[in-house]
């Protein structure tokens, strides 16, 4: 359903009454969506594992290990965890196929279990002194 609404939104901006410009510089919103809405339909999805060693946090996704400098909290509540990763290593690698350099990661307060949780606003506010 998502895909036949993605599309319908890009034909509905094709045709309508607007300028040409105001058309080609809203254009690129509705494409990208729908790009990854097909990405999301096929099945490719990250899959992210974050583990807590000391003061190091090792980053993997889809399954490959991630070289990464320490964390940076982005935001940090009783309802949402923020953390931005900057990564480092080979291009070749799946994760920077996108030429991505920096990776953020959002959690919500139900995604963990609660002494995971804990243990890990613990771990950020300890690492943000």
């Amino acid at each position: 359903m998502g895909l036949v609404l993605h599309v319908l939104a890009v034909v509905a901006l094709l045709h309508c009454g607007a300028p040409g410009w105001l058309k080609l510089s809203l254009m690129p919103l509705p494409v990208a969506s729908l790009c990854r809405e097909t990405m999301l339909l096929r099945g490719h999805s990250e899959r992210v594992e974050l583990r807590l060693r000391g003061k190091a946090a090792i980053l993997r996704i889809d399954g490959v290990e991630v070289d990464s400098g320490p964390p940076r909290s982005l935001h940090c509540s009783q309802w949402l965890i923020v953390l931005e990763f900057p990564l480092r290593g080979q291009a070749r690698e799946p994760v920077f196929r996108l030429g991505r350099r920096r990776f953020r990661l959002v959690l919500f307060a139900d995604s963990l279990p609660g002494d995971e949780l804990r243990r890990l606003r613990r771990w950020v506010y300890h690492e943000s002194d």
